[in-house]
């Protein structure tokens, strides 16, 4: 892993939140986007990794350097929940739209604003009446045709001024709004708008369709947020401690704890902080990892409730015996697990495969999740 300095204490103050490190990363997003600002070839970004590794950090701290007097900056978000409604991820984005057409004094035409308005209901001004039977048409109008109209409004609007567009979360999309931004990102080629979007490192359809088209077509590429060496760990904490140097048996301890991820990392250290101890699990720890465990198959948490029961590693064969699952099953959910780094694969000097959790606290979780009342062993 290449080597981050950390962030020095002039840096730290100026932001409203904590940011270390990731200098190869933000650099990469500044090379990107300065080289869209001057008009030379540029890519969007996914930018993914594991939850709490830092993704929105990094996108907030870019953020707060960007000139918003020089272009427009619209940002969306998606969820787990919402992931079954076509256009979500737009509903913000169009909202904003509506509300810069309106702040220019640039009128829509009515017909353009009623045929998104079925989609998007903010583009119908209160001088339209529409009928209930009006919506029921939205089968009969090709989707095409609406995606057309969104797609030249933003385009109009990037014509006069760059636009940045930033889409947290894009393992939640849903495939209508997935399909839009990607029609947007060949339309435009990152001539006028330049997206970035961030999303849970893992094989997520949404992210592995936009990933693989926008590198067939050079139009978006992606940076991978790793977690941080031990290191940079100790470095991270006494920053954030402002200074306060750790005993070598806590430093050991809070990279067992954290494995450098660094949500675990501030959660810890606010507790060391206020001399607590960081044995347990905070809610907020909780949230997250119970937001990991929900986008599993469930063959994959049988497995990964399975291994939580032994103290530090289980083999392929245990798992087989255990699980009940033929050994094609079996891979595809220890494949699975590996990918969302939950699982680590390791060899043995004997060529026998084991496999371990990433980081403590994951196992913790799960071990306590286990309902007494449950067999994991069915």
């Amino acid at each position: 892993m290449k080597e981050r300095t950390a962030a020095k204490k002039t840096e730290v103050e100026k932001l409203d939140y904590f940011f270390f490190g990731r200098d190869q990363e933000y650099n990469e997003l500044r090379m990107e986007f300065n080289a869209f600002r001057t008009g030379r070839k540029a890519q969007s970004l996914l930018i993914t990794g594991e939850a709490g590794i830092g993704k929105t950090a990094l996108v907030n701290r870019f953020i707060q350097e960007v000139d918003e007097s020089k272009c427009l900056v619209l940002r969306t978000s998606c969820f787990q929940a919402e992931e079954g409604f076509y256009y979500k991820a737009w509903d913000e984005l169009m909202n904003a739209v509506s509300k810069y057409y309106d702040h220019i004094g640039e009128s829509i035409p009515s017909a353009i604003r009623k045929m998104i308005g079925y989609l998007f209901p903010s583009f119908i001004s209160d001088e339209f009446e529409v009928q209930e039977y009006e919506f029921e048409k939205l089968d009969i109008i090709k989707n095409h045709v609406v995606e057309r109209a969104v797609l030249d409004l933003v385009q109009r609007i990037s014509d006069r001024i760059p636009m940045i567009i930033f889409v947290e979360d894009i393992h939640w999309m849903d495939r209508m709004s997935l399909a839009l931004f990607k029609s947007l990102l060949m339309k435009n080629k990152n001539k006028s708008i330049f997206m970035v979007f961030t999303g849970r490192k893992g094989e997520y359809d949404p992210i592995e369709k936009i990933a693989a088209e926008g590198s067939q077509y050079g139009t978006l590429r992606r940076i991978c947020l790793e977690r941080f060496s031990f290191d940079e760990t100790i470095a991270f904490a006494e920053t954030y401690l402002e200074g306060v140097a750790l005993k070598e048996g806590v430093k050991s301890q809070v990279f067992k704890e954290t494995d450098g991820n660094p949500f675990f990392m501030v959660e810890i250290l606010n507790h060391i902080r206020a001399n607590r101890s960081f044995q347990g699990l905070t809610p907020k720890m909780q949230d997250v990892l119970k937001s990991r465990m929900n986008l599993l198959s469930d063959s994959a948490k049988k497995i990964i409730n399975i291994v939580s029961v032994f103290f530090d590693k289980v083999t392929f064969d245990n798992l087989s015996e255990i699980s009940g699952l033929v050994d094609y099953d079996l891979t595809e959910a220890i494949e699975e697990l590996i990918n969302n780094d939950m699982l680590n694969e390791v060899v043995t000097d004997s060529g026998m495969i084991e496999y371990r959790f990433t980081h403590q606290k994951l196992r913790d979780f799960i071990y306590e999740s286990l309902s007494l009342s449950k067999d994991v062993f069915e």
